[in-house]
């Protein structure tokens, strides 16, 4: 036999699966050193559920491998450290801004830059008629080397209004993020590859989620609660987005507004996390 392209993908594949399994172990060694150190939940119960997940999923070679994390940012920017930080900022000029709401309050429609003005908070330099755009500040500082974006950003389409507001807390998911009290989440795209995906949002998804919550308020909604009470879905009822100039989508920059029905005291978990292996403080 040879070793022509074919053996030397093989080989090069399996050098990467053994890296990146290396580091899901390296990570999740320093996770539960970090949980035994201080083994506590925190008051808002949704939020521990999410950062349960210590050791991932069970059958995944790397589970906790995120390839391009560095050390000094793994521990805001993951759960299982219970990590916070505040989101960067971008405004976004009308010409080049996508997006879509079926978001409602009191039966009127709330456009989806007035969610994210409000999850903003005061002191945003937001420029007039521009819309509030949240990035994971990960991902804000990959983005903005991306010929789609650098030209946005030199045309004054996009602008950099850098991090501001209260911290965030990452979910499971790692790119979604949370806040107590507010009154929606964010399914931020973040090119970090997370197991063995870059888990950027698509556009048909953003699309999708928009169009589901629409189809269960016309009425399915209610026929599931009628048959199954207790049951919903929690709802991706609004988007923003990106177009170049061109009209097409700018990768990198769309956002999901996900509903928060979570309050702190509400003992709800996901089942990953319902299950998920606790660490003793004795290191059993």
């Amino acid at each position: 036999g040879g070793s022509g392209p074919a053996d030397a993908m093989a080989g090069a594949d399996a050098v990467d699966l053994v890296a990146r399994v290396a580091d899901s172990v390296r990570r999740t060694a320093l996770f539960l050193a970090d949980r035994r150190a201080d083994p506590a939940d925190r008051p808002d119960l949704f939020l521990s559920a999410e950062q349960a997940l210590l050791l991932g999923h069970p059958l995944h070679p790397a589970p906790k491998s995120r390839e391009g994390l560095s050390e000094a940012e793994a521990r805001p920017y993951s759960p299982e450290s219970r990590g916070a930080f505040p989101l960067h900022w971008m405004a976004v000029a009308p010409a080049v801004l996508a997006t879509d709401s079926a978001w409602t309050e009191g039966g009127r429609r709330v456009p989806a830059d007035r969610i994210t003005a409000r999850l903003a908070g005061p002191g945003l330099p937001l420029p007039e008629g521009y819309a509030a755009l949240p990035l994971h500040p990960w991902q804000a500082r990959e983005v903005r080397h991306r010929p789609g974006t650098a030209a946005l950003l030199d045309a004054g389409l996009l602008r950099d209004l850098g991090p501001h507001g209260p911290s965030w807390h990452p979910t499971s998911s790692v790119r979604t993020v949370h806040r107590g009290g507010a009154p929606a989440m964010l399914k931020l795209s973040l090119a970090l590859r997370i197991t063995n995906s870059r888990r950027e949002n698509l556009r048909k998804e953003l699309h999708r989620g928009v169009e589901v919550h629409r189809l269960l308020r016309a009425g399915l909604a209610e026929r599931w609660r009628t048959a199954h009470p207790g049951f919903d879905i929690v709802r991706d009822p609004a988007w923003l987005a990106v177009d170049g100039q061109d009209g097409a989508p700018v990768p990198g920059l769309d956002v999901m507004i996900r509903t928060n029905p979570f309050a702190p005291a509400d003992d709800v978990s996901c089942v990953a996390g319902l299950v998920a292996p606790r660490p003793s403080p004795d290191g059993v």
